[in-house]
Protein backbone atom coordinates (compact mmCIF):
# COMPACT_ATOMS: atom_id res chain seq x y z
CA UNK A 1 0.00 0.00 0.00
CA UNK A 2 2.69 2.31 1.02
CA UNK A 3 4.85 2.07 -2.58
CA UNK A 4 1.62 2.60 -4.25
CA UNK A 5 0.88 6.09 -2.20
CA UNK A 6 4.44 7.09 -3.05
CA UNK A 7 3.93 6.51 -7.11
CA UNK A 8 0.44 8.12 -7.17
CA UNK A 9 1.70 11.35 -4.78
CA UNK A 10 0.84 15.13 -5.80
CA UNK A 11 2.59 17.86 -3.41
CA UNK A 12 0.19 18.59 -0.67
CA UNK A 13 1.36 22.18 -0.75
CA UNK A 14 1.43 22.72 -4.69
CA UNK A 15 -2.23 21.70 -4.25
CA UNK A 16 -3.19 24.46 -1.69
CA UNK A 17 -1.77 26.71 -3.87
CA UNK A 18 -3.97 26.40 -6.00
CA UNK A 19 -7.11 25.85 -3.35
CA UNK A 20 -9.10 28.90 -2.72
CA UNK A 21 -6.66 31.09 -4.33
CA UNK A 22 -4.34 31.23 -1.46
CA UNK A 23 -0.71 32.36 -2.50
CA UNK A 24 1.24 32.28 0.89
CA UNK A 25 1.05 32.72 4.54
CA UNK A 26 -1.23 36.06 5.51
CA UNK A 27 -1.69 35.49 9.81
CA UNK A 28 -4.29 37.69 11.01
CA UNK A 29 -2.56 38.52 13.86
CA UNK A 30 1.06 37.60 15.57
CA UNK A 31 -0.45 35.21 17.85
CA UNK A 32 -2.46 32.97 15.34
CA UNK A 33 1.14 33.14 13.82
CA UNK A 34 2.83 31.32 16.64
CA UNK A 35 0.05 28.80 17.14
CA UNK A 36 0.34 28.17 12.96
CA UNK A 37 3.62 26.97 13.65
CA UNK A 38 2.74 24.11 15.97
CA UNK A 39 0.58 22.83 13.13
CA UNK A 40 3.47 22.38 10.41
CA UNK A 41 5.99 21.29 12.78
CA UNK A 42 3.66 18.36 13.66
CA UNK A 43 3.26 18.04 9.91
CA UNK A 44 6.82 17.44 9.30
CA UNK A 45 8.00 15.11 11.73
CA UNK A 46 9.98 11.65 10.78
CA UNK A 47 8.81 10.36 7.12
CA UNK A 48 7.09 12.68 5.29
CA UNK A 49 4.00 11.14 3.48
CA UNK A 50 2.22 13.56 0.27
CA UNK A 51 -1.49 13.17 -0.21
CA UNK A 52 -2.25 11.39 -3.19
CA UNK A 53 -5.38 13.29 -4.23
CA UNK A 54 -6.60 16.95 -4.79
CA UNK A 55 -7.94 17.87 -1.25
CA UNK A 56 -11.42 19.02 -0.81
CA UNK A 57 -10.58 22.40 -1.22
CA UNK A 58 -9.36 21.96 -4.71
CA UNK A 59 -12.81 20.69 -5.50
CA UNK A 60 -14.91 23.43 -3.56
CA UNK A 61 -12.85 26.25 -4.79
CA UNK A 62 -13.62 24.91 -8.75
CA UNK A 63 -17.41 25.42 -7.29
CA UNK A 64 -16.88 28.76 -6.31
CA UNK A 65 -15.08 29.57 -9.00
CA UNK A 66 -18.14 28.29 -11.41
CA UNK A 67 -20.44 30.71 -9.43
CA UNK A 68 -22.48 27.28 -7.97
CA UNK A 69 -24.40 28.39 -5.09
CA UNK A 70 -23.79 27.48 -1.59
CA UNK A 71 -26.17 24.98 -0.25
CA UNK A 72 -25.34 24.13 3.52
CA UNK A 73 -28.00 21.63 3.62
CA UNK A 74 -26.12 19.09 1.57
CA UNK A 75 -23.23 18.81 4.28
CA UNK A 76 -23.87 15.62 6.31
CA UNK A 77 -25.71 17.08 9.61
CA UNK A 78 -23.30 17.80 12.49
CA UNK A 79 -25.76 15.26 14.78
CA UNK A 80 -24.69 11.91 12.70
CA UNK A 81 -21.74 12.30 14.21
CA UNK A 82 -22.97 10.23 17.78
CA UNK A 83 -24.18 7.28 14.90
CA UNK A 84 -20.95 5.89 14.02
CA UNK A 85 -19.62 3.20 15.97
CA UNK A 86 -17.27 1.40 14.16
CA UNK A 87 -13.83 2.27 13.35
CA UNK A 88 -14.87 2.21 9.68
CA UNK A 89 -17.81 4.22 9.87
CA UNK A 90 -15.75 7.33 12.04
CA UNK A 91 -12.80 6.66 9.38
CA UNK A 92 -15.22 6.91 6.25
CA UNK A 93 -17.44 9.97 8.54
CA UNK A 94 -14.28 11.40 9.38
CA UNK A 95 -13.11 11.98 5.75
CA UNK A 96 -17.02 13.40 5.37
CA UNK A 97 -17.07 16.19 7.56
CA UNK A 98 -13.41 16.60 6.43
CA UNK A 99 -14.80 17.85 2.89
CA UNK A 100 -17.95 19.49 4.82
CA UNK A 101 -15.48 21.48 6.27
CA UNK A 102 -13.80 22.65 3.42
CA UNK A 103 -16.95 23.43 1.76
CA UNK A 104 -18.16 26.08 4.62
CA UNK A 105 -14.70 27.51 4.75
CA UNK A 106 -14.63 28.01 1.05
CA UNK A 107 -17.88 29.75 1.26
CA UNK A 108 -17.16 31.89 4.60
CA UNK A 109 -20.08 30.11 6.49
CA UNK A 110 -18.34 30.95 9.71
CA UNK A 111 -20.65 29.26 12.16
CA UNK A 112 -20.93 25.76 10.14
CA UNK A 113 -16.95 26.26 9.92
CA UNK A 114 -16.59 25.74 13.77
CA UNK A 115 -19.30 23.34 13.95
CA UNK A 116 -17.60 21.13 11.30
CA UNK A 117 -14.42 21.55 12.92
CA UNK A 118 -15.50 20.34 16.23
CA UNK A 119 -17.51 17.22 14.60
CA UNK A 120 -13.56 16.70 12.93
CA UNK A 121 -12.13 17.13 16.26
CA UNK A 122 -14.67 14.40 18.26
CA UNK A 123 -14.02 11.71 15.35
CA UNK A 124 -10.60 12.49 15.34
CA UNK A 125 -9.92 12.08 19.03
CA UNK A 126 -12.11 8.75 18.93
CA UNK A 127 -9.98 7.18 16.35
CA UNK A 128 -6.62 8.62 18.70
CA UNK A 129 -5.86 10.48 16.18
CA UNK A 130 -6.89 13.76 17.11
CA UNK A 131 -3.38 15.83 17.86
CA UNK A 132 -3.93 17.39 14.79
CA UNK A 133 -7.34 18.65 15.70
CA UNK A 134 -6.94 19.90 19.12
CA UNK A 135 -7.62 23.11 21.51
CA UNK A 136 -5.24 25.23 19.50
CA UNK A 137 -5.89 24.10 16.21
CA UNK A 138 -9.76 25.28 16.88
CA UNK A 139 -7.90 28.59 18.39
CA UNK A 140 -6.53 29.37 15.09
CA UNK A 141 -9.86 28.73 13.04
CA UNK A 142 -11.61 31.05 15.39
CA UNK A 143 -9.13 33.44 15.32
CA UNK A 144 -9.17 33.56 11.55
CA UNK A 145 -12.81 33.16 10.65
CA UNK A 146 -12.64 36.28 8.17
CA UNK A 147 -9.01 35.52 6.84
CA UNK A 148 -9.85 32.45 4.57
CA UNK A 149 -6.41 32.20 3.19
CA UNK A 150 -5.03 31.50 6.62
CA UNK A 151 -7.83 28.98 7.42
CA UNK A 152 -7.28 27.21 4.61
CA UNK A 153 -3.70 26.41 5.39
CA UNK A 154 -4.42 25.80 8.88
CA UNK A 155 -7.01 23.31 8.40
CA UNK A 156 -5.20 21.64 5.38
CA UNK A 157 -1.95 21.41 7.59
CA UNK A 158 -4.30 19.76 10.33
CA UNK A 159 -5.32 17.10 7.41
CA UNK A 160 -1.99 16.76 6.14
CA UNK A 161 -0.75 15.84 9.82
CA UNK A 162 -3.77 13.42 10.54
CA UNK A 163 -2.76 11.77 6.92
CA UNK A 164 1.14 12.04 7.74
CA UNK A 165 -0.06 10.41 11.65
CA UNK A 166 -1.42 7.56 10.18
CA UNK A 167 0.38 6.72 7.34
CA UNK A 168 3.83 6.45 10.05
CA UNK A 169 1.74 4.29 12.01
CA UNK A 170 1.19 1.85 9.37
CA UNK A 171 -2.45 2.72 9.43
CA UNK A 172 -3.23 2.58 5.46
CA UNK A 173 -6.75 1.23 6.09
CA UNK A 174 -8.02 3.83 8.15
CA UNK A 175 -6.10 6.76 5.81
CA UNK A 176 -7.62 4.98 2.89
CA UNK A 177 -11.12 5.44 4.17
CA UNK A 178 -11.04 8.84 5.16
CA UNK A 179 -9.81 9.55 1.94
CA UNK A 180 -12.99 7.83 -0.06
CA UNK A 181 -15.15 9.88 2.66
CA UNK A 182 -13.62 13.05 1.26
CA UNK A 183 -13.94 12.28 -2.07
CA UNK A 184 -17.69 10.65 -1.75
CA UNK A 185 -18.73 14.12 -0.10
CA UNK A 186 -17.30 16.29 -2.55
CA UNK A 187 -18.89 14.28 -5.67
CA UNK A 188 -21.92 14.42 -3.68
CA UNK A 189 -22.27 17.96 -3.29
CA UNK A 190 -21.07 18.33 -6.89
CA UNK A 191 -23.67 16.04 -8.20
CA UNK A 192 -26.50 18.33 -6.42
CA UNK A 193 -25.64 21.17 -7.42
CA UNK A 194 -25.15 19.82 -11.10
CA UNK A 195 -29.22 19.21 -10.65
CA UNK A 196 -30.46 22.69 -10.20
CA UNK A 197 -27.41 24.70 -12.34
CA UNK A 198 -27.91 27.52 -14.30
CA UNK A 199 -24.33 26.64 -15.92
CA UNK A 200 -24.78 23.20 -16.24
CA UNK A 201 -21.59 22.49 -18.26
CA UNK A 202 -19.51 24.33 -15.88
CA UNK A 203 -20.64 22.01 -13.06
CA UNK A 204 -20.66 19.33 -15.17
CA UNK A 205 -16.59 19.31 -16.23
CA UNK A 206 -16.48 19.20 -11.98
CA UNK A 207 -17.68 15.98 -11.96
CA UNK A 208 -15.46 15.07 -14.90
CA UNK A 209 -12.18 16.26 -12.72
CA UNK A 210 -14.03 13.99 -10.26
CA UNK A 211 -13.43 10.73 -12.29
CA UNK A 212 -9.79 11.33 -12.65
CA UNK A 213 -9.49 11.34 -9.15
CA UNK A 214 -11.95 8.31 -8.64
CA UNK A 215 -9.07 6.43 -10.75
CA UNK A 216 -5.97 7.21 -8.21
CA UNK A 217 -8.35 6.76 -5.11
CA UNK A 218 -9.51 2.91 -6.38
CA UNK A 219 -5.84 1.91 -7.30
CA UNK A 220 -4.75 3.14 -3.33
CA UNK A 221 -8.12 1.13 -1.77
CA UNK A 222 -7.40 -2.38 -4.10
CA UNK A 223 -5.58 -4.03 -0.90
CA UNK A 224 -8.85 -3.37 0.80
CA UNK A 225 -10.75 -4.87 -2.13
CA UNK A 226 -11.46 -7.97 0.08
CA UNK A 227 -11.65 -6.26 3.54
CA UNK A 228 -14.68 -6.67 5.25
CA UNK A 229 -15.02 -3.55 6.27
CA UNK A 230 -14.01 -1.45 3.18
CA UNK A 231 -14.98 -4.03 0.43
CA UNK A 232 -18.50 -2.48 0.11
CA UNK A 233 -17.29 1.12 -0.42
CA UNK A 234 -14.55 -0.22 -2.70
CA UNK A 235 -17.14 -2.09 -5.22
CA UNK A 236 -19.51 0.87 -4.24
CA UNK A 237 -16.90 3.05 -6.20
CA UNK A 238 -15.97 0.46 -8.82
CA UNK A 239 -19.81 0.76 -10.09
CA UNK A 240 -18.90 4.70 -10.24
CA UNK A 241 -15.76 4.00 -12.14
CA UNK A 242 -17.89 2.39 -14.60
CA UNK A 243 -20.38 5.03 -15.05
CA UNK A 244 -17.53 7.59 -16.03
CA UNK A 245 -15.89 4.82 -18.42
CA UNK A 246 -19.17 4.71 -20.12
CA UNK A 247 -19.87 8.13 -20.02
CA UNK A 248 -16.18 8.59 -21.88
CA UNK A 249 -16.67 6.03 -24.59
CA UNK A 250 -19.72 7.40 -25.61
CA UNK A 251 -18.30 10.99 -25.61
CA UNK A 252 -21.64 12.80 -26.61
CA UNK A 253 -22.27 16.70 -26.18
CA UNK A 254 -24.20 17.38 -22.73
CA UNK A 255 -23.78 13.81 -21.47
CA UNK A 256 -26.25 12.75 -19.31
CA UNK A 257 -25.08 12.80 -15.68
CA UNK A 258 -28.43 11.27 -14.01
CA UNK A 259 -26.78 7.91 -13.68
CA UNK A 260 -23.76 9.51 -11.17
CA UNK A 261 -26.22 11.39 -9.60
CA UNK A 262 -27.75 8.04 -8.71
CA UNK A 263 -24.45 6.61 -7.55
CA UNK A 264 -23.86 9.74 -5.18
CA UNK A 265 -26.66 9.59 -3.96
CA UNK A 266 -26.95 6.16 -3.31
CA UNK A 267 -22.98 5.58 -1.84
CA UNK A 268 -23.38 8.88 0.40
CA UNK A 269 -26.61 7.28 1.96
CA UNK A 270 -25.13 4.57 2.75
CA UNK A 271 -21.86 5.67 4.23
CA UNK A 272 -23.63 8.46 6.49
CA UNK A 273 -27.10 6.56 7.97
Amino acid sequence: MKKSLHLLTVPLFAILLMAGGCKGRTPANENADKKDSLVSKDALIKEVFEYPLPTAFEVTNMLVNAKAPCIIDLCNPVTNADKYISQTRKAINLGVFGADLCYTVAYNQNQETMNYMNVTRKLADELNIGTSFNAAVAEQIEANLQNKDTLIRIISDAFYATYNNLMQNKQDKLSALVMAGSWVEAFYITSQIYLTARNKDAIGSILIAHGNSLNKLLEIMQPLSDDSDAASVYKNLLLVQKEYARLDKEKKPGPDFSSLVRLAEEIRKQITV
